[in-house]
């Protein structure tokens, strides 16, 4: 700023000078022409070179503040201020004391009509521009100008000196003022970015709990927003995490201390081995397993491994075949079945083994909570985007704030997790992952028939 405002008051103060001397030079021209016109040649001044100061020192405008003190003057002290003569000769004029001291002279001088030179020139002629002078209609002679290209005055490069130090000095004290006013102000803006660093190393460290004050609608008060809502969602999952190996744990300890409690006492001798005793054992180990395979399988859908080989399937022949395979535990059970499709064949780009064991942990799910002598409805239909699949049992109902959450892992509607019932709890977690990975969506909700019903859409392309 300094150095603009520096360039720019040379540039205007030049400017200025160059304004003082057209004037002057426009009142030199109008005297020398009165002077020509009472002497009528140059002569006078070839013969009296002085006289060429005294028409200049004329020239020389009157500031305003001295026209100004002048008015003031005659309007105060009209009687003691004679009247002004305006037919006053040059020749009285040229001998007035000039307004403020010593004449600008120098950067001009006088041609005659010839363009002869008369008074001395300091400046080559072809760098001078000249200005005609005009008496009765007729040049009879020329004032040659040569224009100033930078400050060569004493007093004016005195006065610019004194401007360009106060202008150093201002910049100084401003950049003083700037510093002074900008520590707080830094502090005050840095705060809540400080804060927002602080905030998200604890996060980093594990303290989900972190949350950040919001008081301002700016960029920073949404970033605050974002973090705290990144900072709730890690906290969630976090329980999640937590909640889900609590509850592996107790899924798994649950048939290994069955197991160890059956194989010690065998080994004790308070029980014999028998076929019953046997078996026992062997379903504590089946269902141990199938924990351990759904397990596996959800947790090689979390990380994308899980392989799915699609192509091109009947929806309906694939129903038909897993619900053949689990018929004699409906029949066992005194369930009724029925399944309910058009004659067109719906095919889907699916793959035909997670696609069975879909409707099978639907089938198994109907099994287990279904009452014994219940009814299971199955109806497959379809439109020109998508295959829409309906599993719909009888009671026992679910209630209605368990319904949104029985595809959660680990999940089941029952409080003592009764393993002569209840399964897993994974199966309709499974379920969601298989329909998810073809693109479609699985929906629970209270059935017509007293039950759960569950309505898979899978798109067709």
């Amino acid at each position: 700023m300094v150095f603009l405002v520096k360039w720019s008051f040379e540039r205007g103060f030049l400017e200025y000078v160059n304004r003082v001397e057209q004037e002057m030079h426009d009142n030199l021209v109008t005297n020398l022409a009165e002077a020509y016109k009472g002497n009528t040649s140059w002569d006078f001044l070839r013969e009296n070179p002085r006289q060429w100061k005294d028409i200049h020192r004329s020239s020389i405008p009157i500031p305003e503040i001295s026209r100004t003190r002048e008015e003031t003057r005659q309007q105060f002290e009209p009687h003691q201020i004679p009247e002004k003569d305006h037919s006053e000769s040059f020749s009285n004029r040229q001998h007035r004391k000039p307004p403020f001291g010593k004449h600008r002279g120098g950067r001009d001088c006088l041609l005659d009509k010839n363009k002869e030179v008369i008074t001395r020139c300091r400046y080559p002629e072809a760098e001078m521009t000249l200005t005609d002078i005009i008496v009765d209609a007729k040049t009879v002679g020329y004032l040659a100008i040569s224009p100033r290209k930078k400050l060569s005055e004493r007093h004016d490069l005195q006065f610019s000196q004194r401007q360009h130090r106060f202008l150093l000095i201002l910049g100084f004290c401003m950049v003083l003022i700037s510093a002074v006013v900008a520590l707080p102000v830094s502090r005050q803006l840095v705060k809540p970015i400080n804060t927002l660093t602080d905030a998200t190393k604890k996060l980093a460290a594990g303290e989900y709990e972190s949350r950040i004050n919001v008081d301002s609608s700016d960029e920073l008060g949404n970033l605050s927003r974002d973090f705290n809502s990144l900072a709730m969602t890690l906290e969630s999952n976090e329980k999640a995490r937590q909640q889900w190996i609590a509850d592996i744990s107790h899924e798994l300890r649950t048939p290994l201390s069955v197991l160890r409690g059956e194989i010690e006492a065998l080994q004790d001798g308070v029980r014999q081995m028998t076929p019953d005793r046997l078996k026992s054992l062997h379903n504590e180990v089946m269902n141990l397993n199938s924990l351990v395979n759904d397990l596996y399988e959800l947790s090689m859908s979390d990380i994308g491994a899980l392989n799915y080989q699609k192509q091109f399937i009947d929806v309906a022949t694939t129903l038909n075949k897993t619900l053949e395979c689990h018929r004699d535990d409906f029949e066992s059970k005194n369930i009724t079945t029925s399944f309910e499709t058009n004659d067109k064949p719906v095919q889907v780009n699916a793959d035909p083994k997670r696609l069975q064991q879909l409707f099978s942990n639907l089938l198994i799910n109907t099994l287990r909570y279904t009452d014994t002598g219940g009814k299971l409805d199955i109806s497959l239909d379809s439109d020109e985007s998508q295959t829409i699949i309906v599993f719909e049992d009888s009671s026992p109902s679910v209630p209605d704030n368990d319904i949104p959450h029985l595809f959660e892992r680990l999940y089941r509607v029952e409080s003592s997790r009764n393993r002569e019932t209840g399964g897993t709890g994974l199966g309709l977690a499974i379920c969601k992952n298989i329909v998810e990975a073809h693109e479609g969506s699985i929906v629970a909700e209270a059935s017509a028939l007293g039950g759960l019903k569950i309505t898979i859409k899978i798109p067709i392309v």
